[in-house]
């Protein structure tokens, strides 16, 4: 049986519990239990009447929350009393109050975050001011801490100041690279932007000074700044250095596919990979109507590539993506390819969005449904979603770019190409490709919309399932399978972390769901503050927040709670657990005493034998991967590539995945052979089982 196709909300936040003219003053998130407070107004009837971040509406007015019970509304007129059942954080036991509405006129508003000012002002010198007031607001930016962005993202128009003001461009590379001993992660920048600028020596220059910021051993091994080399290597190239760049391409192979810098170079493919693919599975219908009340049927386009175009017209770079589209289209009238544009308009916006497209004249038709939207996982706009001749999706993408429409027409035209050639690649779609100086064996590999982040635990395995939370996957014959049907009274949303204790258990932004193998709750509980991770080590679950570390048992209750916070936590073999807090690295015992610490500066995650790592990782672990079952690391980089190291410490695998969606991993003995599995999820892809052997 397949999984069922859920959906994925088009904006995820909390909801503003005012209207009516009274406000009670909370921001919530709807959850299947109740109503998760996320913030109070400061001063507001809610705040005065003792309620918190973390409490949990569970009845409004006498009726009971619950799934599938739809809450009665929190707005009312000024005056008007509500009466709320709450139970506060890790708590069992229902209080209840009553709070009378308060004018809104008076009352604090939660401050608001902070516009990205010195972001918008450099991007507006870069654009149109004189050289001397883009300097200055580069240095703003950087004093700025970058707005709370990473540099490339902050400085993101460098690249088109690159083609259109390159006097200007270069000014403001001589001042970032005064900046350059307090902020070294500016020179990996400054050097891409030379090779923007065609100024190939002064890039080597500065990617050769990124490359020699060399960060902890592991993240060096890791290939955290793989990029960085495959940018050196090539600006290396262009600048006459034809064998240093040879050498250092060879050498940064292990670390990341870089095929069109081999391809550059003239060198064969120096660590050739095997790729695997999972069977697509055709959607379930899609039937829309179009703005002259046509139907319009996916079913009636079977045979030929379908793109769906999610759009809004609040959204600018919709206004430039749909007319190029619109050209593309024009230019090729015999293209066996049906194009849809899906808006995800509110009613209110309907009329401006109808005269937009008019004024465009699209040679395709144009739909209203937000809800298909919602069911697509469309998150950020413009996004396309192509559908192959088969009926299943290909692929998935959001943004805008000169590029995005290009990689569109090469990838319709493949897929076109397949479809008349009978390439049996209609019926599958790539998830990964491996490279190893081990063995890699494919045991399984199953197609998925709607799975997300994984884990493992004594051979038990939990996943987040789109608005659904964690649910337990089966395994057959020692590997992981997708068929599973979720409980539609279940539904939930936001889900971040997932672990196996006693059954799948997840956690979102303040919460915690435990449930059994079955789907069904065994308990739920919330928090003071945001979750930044947990592990279930022994028969405890470590949960990590801001307010520091709270263990509980498998029934929800409060083991202890540590006054310390950090940012990863990982199990230990006896119960305890290894954590990190950008500072040190601490060995937690199953009581919560500190049993060992020492400088981990930087650290982000840890692994279960007290691995760290510091940025450039989603996640980081360990598996039985050695010939007799020794413990090998493995870490997942936040470009996508899983990279483990043999006994030796050196790259001896590379995992890489195509999937902008996202992807993780899970590592655990699902045959009982004393041998760890690896278990890929790649979101809107599918899940795969891996037998490796690392030497």
């Amino acid at each position: 049986m397949n999984p069922i196709a859920v959906a994925l909300p088009l904006i995820l936040g909390p909801t503003t519990a005012v209207a009516g003219g009274g406000y009670i003053g909370i921001r919530y998130q709807a959850q299947p239990e109740g109503l998760v407070v996320t913030a109070v107004t400061e001063g507001g009837p809610a705040e005065r009447a003792g309620m918190a971040p973390g409490d949990l509406i569970v009845r409004v007015d006498g009726v009971n929350l619950g799934p599938g019970v739809t809450a009665p509304t929190l707005s009312g007129g000024v005056d008007e009393p509500v009466e709320l059942g709450l139970v506060a954080p890790l708590a069992d036991s229902v209080r209840t109050i009553t709070l009378v509405r308060a004018s809104k006129r008076g009352a604090i508003a939660p401050a608001r975050p902070k516009a990205r000012r010195n972001y918008n002002r450099f991007s507006g010198a870069m654009r149109r001011g004189p050289i001397r007031e883009a300097r200055a607001a580069a240095e703003r930016l950087i004093d700025a801490d970058f707005d709370g962005m990473v540099p490339e993202q902050a400085f993101a128009p460098l690249r088109r100041g690159a083609r259109r003001h390159p006097r200007k461009t270069r000014a403001v590379l001589r001042t970032m690279a005064g900046r350059v001993e307090q902020h070294p992660e500016l020179s990996r920048l400054i050097g891409a932007s030379y090779r923007w600028l065609g100024d190939s020596e002064r890039a080597v220059e500065h990617l050769r000074a990124a490359l020699d910021a060399a960060p902890a051993a592991l993240d060096e091994r890791l290939g955290v700044r793989a990029w960085v080399a495959r940018d050196l290597a090539s600006a290396m190239w262009d600048a006459g250095m034809r064998k240093e760049s040879i050498d250092l391409t060879r050498s940064s192979a292990p670390l990341l596919r870089s095929e069109s810098l081999w391809k550059k170079t003239g060198m064969a493919t120096p660590t050739p990979a095997t790729e695997w693919r999972v069977p697509a599975i055709p959607l379930d219908a899609i039937e829309l109507e179009t703005l002259d009340g046509a139907p319009w049927r996916l079913e009636q386009h079977a045979g030929k590539p379908v793109a769906l175009v999610f759009w809004a017209s609040w959204c600018g770079p919709c206004k430039k993506e749909l007319p190029a589209l619109g050209e593309l289209v024009h230019s090729r009238p015999d293209w066996p390819v049906a194009f849809m544009a899906v808006s995800v308009d509110a009613d209110a916006q309907r009329d401006r969005a109808m005269a937009l497209v008019e004024d465009w004249k699209l040679p395709f038709p144009v739909s209203f449904d937000r809800a298909l939207g919602e069911r697509m996982g469309v998150g950020a706009l413009p996004a396309l979603r192509i559908i192959g001749p088969n009926g299943a999706l290909r692929s998935s993408s959001s943004g805008y770019s000169d590029r995005s429409i290009q990689t569109l027409k090469e990838t319709l035209d493949r897929l076109v190409a397949d479809q008349a050639n009978g390439d049996e690649s209609v019926a599958s779609r790539p998830l990964a490709a491996t490279w190893t100086t081990g063995t890699v064996a494919l045991r399984l590999a199953e197609s998925s919309l709607n799975l997300g982040d994984v884990s493992i635990r004594d051979g038990r395995v939990a996943a987040v399932m789109s608005g659904h939370g964690a649910v337990e996957l089966p395994l057959r014959d020692g590997a992981v399978s997708t068929a599973v049907v979720a409980d539609e009274t279940t539904l939930s949303e936001w889900d971040q972390f997932v672990d196996w204790f006693g059954g799948p258990i997840s956690a979102g932004d303040r919460w915690i769901r435990a449930r059994n193998g079955d789907g069904s709750l065994r308990w739920f509980r919330t928090m003071e503050s945001p979750i930044r991770a947990l592990a279930a080590s022994g028969e405890q679950l470590w949960v990590a927040s801001d307010e520091g570390l709270t263990v509980l048992d498998v029934e929800g209750r409060v083991r202890t709670t540590v006054d310390r916070a950090v940012l990863g936590v990982a199990a230990a073999s006896d119960g305890g657990v290894w954590a990190v807090d950008g500072h040190q690295r601490i060995r937690f015992s199953p009581d919560g005493s500190v049993a060992f610490s020492d400088a981990a500066p930087g650290s982000r995650l840890i692994a279960g034998d007290g691995s760290w790592v510091g940025e450039g990782f989603q996640q980081l672990a360990l598996g039985r991967f050695g010939p007799n079952g020794e413990a090998r690391i493995v870490g997942l980089r936040l470009d996508g590539t899983v990279v483990g190291l043999g006994g030796d410490g050196q790259p001896a695998l590379r995992l890489d995945v195509d999937n902008e969606r996202g992807h993780s991993l899970a590592i655990g003995d699902l045959d009982d052979d004393g041998r760890d599995e690896l278990v890929l999820s790649s979101f809107g892809h599918g899940v795969a089982t891996f037998e490796l052997e690392i030497p």
